[in-house]
């Protein structure tokens, strides 16, 4: 069988033509697999516009690129499926060669791309776009030919995105060509940011410099970028770490000036960090400045050089070393960086130059290799980036006083130079370059697919293999281990390695030491504690409580075994640093520091749930820390074990209902009922004593409850004062939603109707109208808390005509409406919709009338189309709301898709089937499936995926209690959900939300289509002669 690899564009392009001819397709004999060949055919079938020469060039690109070929056609497909038929008929040849390798290899990239399509013109645009392009001037001018200078800033703002994007597109694509220097990847990356910074810098000083009445070129700011910006080594999702300086050349150092320059800087951090439809440019880090975060932003340099002088510290040498001038005025910066030079090199460093090295050592990083150091995080692990990085600098810190010429930005030049210099042998030179080369272009290729910062290594083989592949690296995992051993080897022998104390000694010195404890610092950091300054605090607290600063251990006889497990048990996690915090406000509130740490040593299943509950949710802790008496029930009383118990609930709703005489005290007590349970129900979930479904109906039992008891209450007060209420009324909750079907969440809100029917006659003169509007704003009120004791935030918008008519509608205006004006989207709204609450005589009444709107008639096409038409521009707007982000809801393949097909077919084929008339989407698709409307595999497959969806949701909502649907950006928040998901690996865990998505999607395109397919049928057979 022939590779895909070894064939040619030309070839591929003339297979993939035949298979829109509909003749014998050669691909299988190019040894293209049965399910690509039928991806591709299913593409060129449903998109027309796709079956032009640029995409079977771009399809061609993918397939010849082996790697990644289902990925590259689903973001292909979803560029097809996002944007309008884009005709491209005149193209560079570079062209398709980039989309196929961004589609392959960038999820996150091709996310933009789909977002705005024109990009596609800006990318056919670029000179040369797969060569080198390493001057700042080439990104400059590409922005600067593509912005019109004289618009508004705003627009001018988004222009610099745009051409960003691009940019980071054409490097992705030659990131993916194996043959590509990586030296050459972080310099373009570094380029692009110089020149982004300095044009966003242009229009700062154009807008700035209008306020203060000066010229826009009158001002001396420049930025000094550091760590890999100054290096010229950034990856793709780097934070830039800069500086902000001014030249008082004129002795100009008034309050006007210093002001000036701090706008500027100001605003230029803001226009670089903000977020817009392209996402951010960049992540700035402005905290390496003198005094750190608390120092001012901006300084001159003669108040800079003060600093260094009278305050700087050994590892501020150690972070100029990178230091350069990347934007605003380089020539005042240059200057600068030549005075720095005394500071950097002081003139002692150049005797004795082994013990100098340790003396630096011991100063700049006391290193500890305990146990819970990263072994897989290619930064931190031994041997690793930081290594290789430390070696570098310190030996350029001991060299420069005598070599001016090491004083090298970049770690490979200086590598190199050190050699020259006999700092470092031949060999050593070549383990060190090659290990940083290595190290890089893993790094790099971690990090492009989604754009956010990685360094773990994989941890499956499965993973480790397709990073195997990606770099054409055989044999990856053994040439790893021998390089991490020779750099550590020559780490060893560079550096004198003082005895290291054990794990257990650590731990207690972690709460014992005082806050300037270096060592206890990198001990804390090497165990993933992001503030290892505020865990120490936060651990001395935990142990000692308002005692906190003795020494004296003997106050806690078990102390000294307990410490090293919390500490082994905190170090797996994602969020150590938070997790010891909520852990801490749990012992504070508990009041008992001693006794607590006792049962956790004498329960260590007691000690587990702990640490599962402060990592998995923040707002189960959150309720804990209120109430620390509810660990003991949750616990001691074994409630934990058992699940919610209606009739129970119920009980002690109406006994709060009876001696409650104030409404203030009632809400109080239904918040405390909620709290408590959702504590219950939250737990077994995180420790896996409940299932899923079983939470999600959980949490709607507890809702009902509370509905139903608020109800009671409310009416009784409204009918007391008006007692004819009491004769010929009945008033009725029904609720929608997610209550409606039983699948509430964590932060689910309660979407609620209320109706009313009335017999009596208006010979009483009672405005029934009004009196059924002030029950309903009555239970409005309750449930809110009155603004103080909300219960559960409510949506009563799913009335007729939504929040502009009445609160509550009689139930013949509700009949009325569904005959003459309710809309398509309301029947499948009110899929899920059930009668809650109010008087029994209405129930029925009110069931039929819903069943018969919803269930009376099949859909015409014209309505399915209209359904789809619906679903599509929710997506549309997830995408235009969170941008760049994976919406688990309404996105492409989140959970609406499966909710539509369920609800979809439901109303369809629910007329003369009374059997579809469920709430719930799982019960409705096993009743599709018991009526032979959808097949048993497509409906297992629906469960399975509608499952992982739902769980993703609860999972993301179990951390904060809030409603949302977004999957977290931020590292500590998705390790979090990948944890609550059983998954170690983020990665993994993408990769198996894109195929569920994807797959998903594609179900609910065939279904749907099925449906529509149907509809077309009804209706002609309606008007066929009988």
């Amino acid at each position: 069988m022939q590779s895909s690899n070894k064939i040619s564009i030309e070839i591929l392009v003339k297979s993939i033509e035949s298979l829109v001819k509909d003749v014998e397709n050669p691909l299988r004999k190019l040894g293209i697999s049965e399910q690509i060949i039928q991806y591709i055919s299913s593409l060129l079938n449903k998109y027309s516009h796709c079956r032009s020469q640029f995409y079977f060039e771009v399809i061609a690109n993918i397939l010849q690129y082996t790697l990644n070929q289902q990925s590259g056609l689903l973001h292909i497909e979803r560029f097809l499926e996002t944007s309008a038929p884009l005709e491209i008929t005149s193209y560079p040849d570079e062209l398709p060669f980039i989309l196929s390798r961004l589609f392959s290899t960038s999820a996150a990239l091709s996310n933009l791309l789909n977002s705005d399509t024109t990009l596609v013109n800006y990318l056919a645009a670029l000179k040369n776009p797969l060569q080198p392009h390493l001057d700042k001037n080439y990104y400059l001018n590409s922005i600067i030919v593509s912005i019109d200078d004289s618009g508004p800033v705003s627009e001018r703002i988004k222009a610099v995105h745009r051409m960003h994007t691009v940019q980071l597109i054409r490097i992705c694509a030659r990131n993916a060509n194996p043959g590509t220097c990586i030296a050459e990847i972080t310099a373009e990356l570094s380029s692009l940011a110089e020149a982004v910074i300095e044009y966003c810098l242009n229009i700062t000083a154009d807008e700035i410099s209008v306020n203060f009445d000066q010229k826009p070129e009158s001002h001396s700011l420049f930025v000094l970028g550091l760590g890999k910006l100054g290096g010229m080594e950034l990856n793709v999702s780097s934070d830039i770490d800069i500086i902000y300086l001014f030249d008082n050349k004129d002795d100009n150092n008034s309050f006007d000036t210093m002001r000036f320059h701090l706008s500027l800087a100001e605003r230029l951090t803001n226009i670089l960090s903000e977020a817009t439809e392209l996402g951010y440019l960049y992540r700035v880090d402005t905290r390496l400045r003198a005094d750190g975060a608390s120092g001012p932003l901006v300084r001159s340099i003669d108040d800079y050089f003060r600093y260094l002088e009278m305050r700087g510290e050994a590892w501020e040498r150690q972070m100029l070393l990178k230091a350069r001038p990347v934007a605003g005025d380089i020539k005042a910066g240059r200057a600068f960086l030549d005075l720095l030079k005394r500071f950097i090199f002081p003139a002692s460093i150049t005797r004795s130059p082994n013990r100098e090295i340790v003396a630096l050592k011991n100063q700049i990083e006391a290193r500890i290799t305990a146990e819970g150091s990263k072994k897989t995080h290619l930064k931190l692990m031994p041997g690793g980036i930081r290594d290789i990085e430390f070696i570098t600098q310190c030996l350029q810190l001991l060299m420069g006083g005598i070599h001016p010429e090491v004083c090298s930005t970049n770690t490979l030049s200086a590598l190199s130079i050190l050699k020259d210099v006999n700092a470092l042998s031949a060999e050593e030179y070549s383990t060190l370059s090659e290990a940083y080369i290595l190290y890089r272009r893993i790094e790099n290729a971690l990090q492009w697919r989604e754009l956010l910062p990685a360094f773990t290594l994989p941890d499956s083989p499965e993973e480790m293999k397709e990073l195997s592949s990606y770099l054409y690296i055989q044999e990856l995992p053994e040439k790893l281990d021998r390089i991490k051993e020779e750099v550590r080897i020559i780490y060893d022998e560079i550096f004198t390695i003082e005895k290291s104390e054990s794990f257990e000694e650590m731990a207690v010195r972690s709460v014992m030491s005082q806050a300037g404890d270096e060592k206890v610092k990198r001990f804390l950091e090497n165990l993933g504690f992001n503030q290892p300054s505020k865990s120490m605090k936060d651990l001395s607290m935990l142990v000692f409580g308002k005692s906190a600063g003795t020494t004296d251990l003997t106050l806690h006889p078990s102390i000294e075994r307990f410490l090293p497990k919390l500490l082994k048990a905190l170090s797996a996690l994602p969020d150590p640093g938070g997790t010891l915090e909520r852990f801490k406000l749990i012992a504070d509130s508990y009041n008992a520091h001693s006794v607590l740490f006792d049962i956790m040593e004498r329960n260590p299943g007691f000690f587990e749930l702990l640490i599962k509950i402060t990592h998995g949710s923040v707002f189960i802790t959150d309720i804990l820390v209120k109430d620390p008496s509810l660990l003991d029930w949750l616990v001691e009383a074994g409630e934990i074990l058992y699940p919610i118990n209606q009739k129970s609930i119920s009980k002690e709703l109406k006994c709060i209902d009876s001696e409650q005489d104030d409404d203030i005290s009632f809400t109080r007590e239904c918040v405390r009922i909620k709290l408590r349970e959702k504590l219950r129900i939250g737990t077994r979930d995180i420790t896996g004593i409940s299932i899923p479904w079983q939470t999600f109906s959980e949490l709607a039992i507890v809702a009902e409850c509370i509905v139903k008891a608020v109800y009671k209450r409310a009416f009784r007060e409204i009918a007391s004062k008006t007692p004819l209420l009491s004769h010929n009324y009945a008033f009725g909750i029904i609720a929608a939603g997610k209550i409606g079907s039983e699948m509430m969440d964590f932060g689910s809100d309660l979407d609620l109707i209320f109706i009313y029917k009335s017999a009596s006659e208006d010979k009483e003169n009672i405005d029934i109208p009004k009196h059924s509007i002030t029950i309903a704003q009555q239970i409005l009120s309750l449930i809110s808390g009155f603004g103080v004791n909300k219960i559960y935030d409510v949506d009563a918008r799913l009335r007729p005509e939504g929040g502009n008519s009445p609160l509550a509608v009689s139930i013949e205006e509700y009949k009325r409406y569904f005959e003459r004006r309710a809309s398509v989207w309301e029947r499948l709204a009110l899929v899920r919709a059930k009668y809650l609450a109010g008087s029994d005589e209405l129930k029925d009444e009110a069931t039929s009338v819903l069943h018969h709107f919803v269930y009376n008639k099949s859909f015409t096409s014209a309505e399915v189309i209209e359904i789809m038409n619906m679903r599509k521009k929710i997506a549309q707007n997830s995408l235009k709301r969170y941008p760049g982000m994976i919406n688990i809801k309404s996105g492409y393949g989140g959970i609406t898709d499966i909710d539509f097909i369920a609800q979809s077919y439901a109303a369809h084929y629910g007329a003369g089937k009374p059997q579809l008339r469920l709430c719930n989407t799982i019960n409705i698709l096993n009743a599709l499936c018991a009526e032979s409307l959808l097949n048993r595999h497509d409906v297992s497959t629906l469960i399975e995926l509608f499952t992982f969806l739902c769980n993703v949701e609860k999972a993301i909502r179990t951390g904060s209690g809030k409603s949302v649907n977004t999957l977290p950006k931020s590292g500590i928040e998705l390790a979090r959900v990948c944890r609550l998901m059983g998954f170690k690996n983020v990665r993994r865990f993408n990769k198996q939300l894109q195929d569920v998505t994807s797959l998903t999607k594609e179900l609910y395109d065939r279904l749907m289509q099925e449906l529509l397919d149907s509809a077309v049928y009804v209706k002609r057979q309606k008007r066929s002669p009988r």
